[in-house]
């Protein structure tokens, strides 16, 4: 992926597999989600702006080439999933699938003057196929990142049918070997609903 860097070109996949785009966890909130929220400008990175929410991770992943080693990262805005309320809606709909967690959410920290401070927070998530509850678990994994505090410019919706409930957050994804879960299924998805226009 070509980006401007200090008003030059910049490409990720020139660079040894070692060196591409591949943040730990610390890094994806202090230097790019963050910032991001805040509308501040973010270093050299590869990660896509998309609904993630609304597409089924397989269309994204025919979309666009992985960053990393096998990993895609995703500015997202969420959804609510019903009007006035503060449940995250993370099914793609019309029965394609839905994301279901997986753990409770794991602290981001890192030193600050000597004590550890909670940066944000990290929730795992697979990917089922068809209708909740009655979905099939796929190899689709994700971890959903979120900052501890509020970001400093709030989210303003322009309207009463707007049902989005941040603004951005970053998810990581990624295909678990088939191996690892002992059989490998595909799945019917048509790829003509998918179009590449993913873009907020």
């Amino acid at each position: 992926m070509n980006l401007l860097y200090s008003g030059r070109p910049f490409d990720f996949d020139s660079l040894p597999p070692s060196d591409r785009f591949c943040p730990t966890d610390v890094q994806l909130i202090l230097l790019y989600l963050s910032r991001k929220v805040n509308r501040q400008p973010l270093p050299p990175n590869d990660i896509i702006q998309a609904n993630f929410y609304a597409h089924h991770p397989d269309h994204l992943a025919e979309g666009y080439n992985p960053q990393g080693v096998n990993k895609w990262f995703y500015f997202t805005p969420r959804d609510s999933k019903y009007p006035n309320g503060q449940t995250y809606e993370r099914d793609i709909g019309g029965g394609r699938g839905y994301w279901k967690r997986t753990g409770s959410d794991i602290e981001i920290k890192d030193d600050h003057e000597g004590r550890k401070i909670i940066l944000g927070y990290k929730t795992p998530f697979v990917f089922y196929h068809g209708s909740h509850p009655q979905g099939v678990e796929t190899n689709w994994i994700m971890h959903e990142f979120t900052l501890a505090d509020h970001p400093s410019q709030p989210l303003i919706r322009d309207n009463d049918d707007n049902l989005m409930l941040d603004d951005c957050v970053l998810c990581m994804v990624y295909k678990k070997d088939s191996s690892e879960r002992g059989s490998e299924r595909s799945w019917d998805v048509p790829t003509n609903e998918f179009k590449l226009k993913l873009k907020l």
